[in-house]
């Protein structure tokens, strides 16, 4: 009778759960998941460290809708994996890790790599963390976690095979699997909420939606876009959700910021699986007005009302909810002015940069760095934003042309510098056909510059432009601003960038003047080559950092990112 040794069973359990696509990094404990992965078929991604593979997981989540895994040998691959675990956790991506162990049977006798609890360690940034103690348990755990990745608020999961129980075998006849074990549940919306929730804004003279993540993981584009089509409502999205209504369509008015930074004020929010956090404004008022009325939708009944109260909240799905509204029937009233107002409200940056469009100096100004780079990006290209001063000035000039869901990524509640690799890395194998272009600063390109040689060994032609500045840009805006004066935010001069990619067998392109730096896109892109294109650039705070260190009083203690300390 054939048997069936641990890795054999994972790979079973992930093609029936219909994942195609492993990330991970290669080590002893976890060969055998990778040997069977590749002979059921599937895709094989590796990367040259564990970090990346849980972004590039996490990110195939975000683009494709379907569930990713991630797999990590024991030890320093599980700890150098946790940063990603942690990230998708704070943004509630269902995304299925599993890691390697020492052998269950060599407990407290200091064993290579392990003698320390690992799941005791990703407990509290997973939403199931499991250990399999025999091979008879492999196959139900797995199924387990990938069911709980998905119930409620969505996020990470992860199951713990020691080595010993992944070489053990079990008699094929005594494999089985549910049919339909991949039970997606979406909880509707009542039917008196959904009625309230739609006279509320059919009152409304200036209703805005705000859409996050929950509106990206329940594939409401279609819904959504059917939905403002007749409500005439502006659409708003955090970095997470750009694209859920393509940027072209003319009630994508941006991001959040852009409703920020603008004299509108809606008088009606309908907030669609977004956090009220800092992407929203936190405890202030400067996306969502003190006197709008809120209608707010999610999964997680936690999340209605948490800094803001919600007039109606509504515990359900966001494609669900926005399905049910469609088949109400209502009279809509018309809103051509205030739509005209809130498509106005993302263009507030081209009068107060005008004069940067038209700065010749060097190095260059990052926003027509950031606007010039944005005339390359079509229907057919994926961006992934790093954080950072480089995240602020990609934000205003790429924001309105995200193309679709998924096809805008950028950091999240995290805040965690590196992510850009294993996203482009992600988004370039989920959609071979697309250009990938990759912002990200100085500093945050070096936390994983040895991915440019996966990008190559995978064939993964993504354009990586470095806004290369010299400082870690917003912590050197942050201190000059202080009477400390600076530490440690300075980076080498000139470190090319471009080399390394070319080192690692890719293409490379230096840009130090304006009219170089079309023509080295036109090169990066056309190279059929993991590019980098390795821009010098002056810091210059974005309007992001100046909106976190500002002062509201004289004599406030200004704090990066957070509320200032009042004196």
């Amino acid at each position: 009778m054939a048997k069936l040794n641990g890795g054999s069973i994972v790979a079973r359990v992930l093609k029936a759960a219909g994942i195609d696509t492993v990330y991970g990094l290669e080590g002893g404990h976890i060969d055998l998941v990778i040997h069977a992965a590749r002979e059921t078929g599937m895709q094989l991604v590796d990367v040259r460290h564990e970090a990346v593979a849980g972004y590039a997981a996490d990110a195939h989540v975000r683009i494709s809708g379907d569930m990713a895994v991630c797999v990590t040998t024991a030890g320093p691959g599980f700890a150098n994996a946790i940063t990603a675990i942690t990230s998708s956790f704070l943004d509630r991506i269902p995304v299925l890790h599993i890691v390697g162990a020492v052998p269950l049977g060599e407990a407290e006798t200091n064993a290579l790599q392990g003698d320390f609890d690992q799941i005791a360690m990703v407990r509290p940034v997973t939403k199931w963390a499991e250990r399999a103690t025999s091979v008879e348990m492999i196959a139900p755990l797995l199924v387990a976690a990938i069911r709980a990745a998905r119930q409620g608020a969505p996020g990470p999961v992860l199951l713990e095979i020691p080595i010993d129980v992944m070489f053990s075998e079990l008699d094929e006849s005594a494999f089985s699997l549910r049919k339909n074990f991949m039970v997606k549940a979406r909880p509707a919306p009542s039917p008196a909420d959904v009625k309230r929730a739609l006279m509320l804004l059919a009152n409304a003279e200036r209703p805005v939606v705000l859409a996050g993540s929950g509106a990206v993981l329940s594939q409401s584009g279609e819904a959504l876009r059917n939905f403002v089509d007749r409500a005439q409502i502006p659409v708003y999205a955090n970095i997470k959700a750009l694209g859920v209504l393509p940027g072209a369509h003319p009630l994508a008015c941006g991001s959040f910021t852009d409703l920020a930074r603008t004299d509108i004020e809606p008088d009606a929010v309908l907030i669609l699986g977004a956090r009220n956090g800092m992407y929203m404004g936190g405890p202030t008022n400067s996306v969502i007005p003190a006197g709008a009325s809120i209608i707010h939708v999610d999964v997680d009944s936690r999340e209605i009302g948490r800094m803001h109260a919600a007039e109606v909240g509504i515990v359900a799905d966001v494609r669900e909810t926005l399905e049910a509204f469609n088949r109400e029937e209502m009279e809509w009233p018309e809103r051509k002015k205030w739509i005209a107002a809130a498509q106005a409200s993302s263009d507030w940056h081209l009068e107060k940069f005008k004069e940067a469009m038209e700065d010749d100096g060097t190095p260059l100004h990052p926003y027509r760095v950031a606007a010039t780079v944005a005339e390359f990006i079509d229907e057919k290209t994926i961006v992934v934003q790093e954080g950072g001063d480089t995240g602020g000035w990609t934000e205003i000039n790429v924001s309105r042309r995200a193309a679709g869901p998924g096809k805008y990524l950028a950091i999240g509640y995290l805040g965690n510098l590196g992510m850009h690799q294993g996203f482009a890395i992600a988004a370039q194998s989920v959609h071979p056909d697309h250009k990938v272009i990759c912002f990200t600063g100085d500093g945050a390109a070096g936390f994983q510059i040895q991915e440019f040689d996966s990008m190559v060994r995978h064939g993964l032609p993504i354009v990586t432009v470095v806004f290369n500045n010299l400082v870690w840009g917003m912590s050197y805006e942050y201190q000059v601003r202080q009477p400390f004066g600076l530490s440690w935010v300075e980076l080498q001069d000139n470190l090319r960038y471009d080399l390394m990619c070319e080192a690692c067998g890719g293409h490379g392109e230096l840009v130090q003047t304006i009219e170089d730096l079309e023509p080295a896109m036109d090169r990066a892109l056309n190279s059929g080559k993991p590019a980098c294109v390795n821009v010098m650039c002056r810091s210059v705070a974005s309007p992001k950092t100046e909106a976190f260190m500002k002062a509201e009083g004289v004599e406030d203690i200004v704090l990066p990112y957070y509320q200032n300390i009042k004196r």
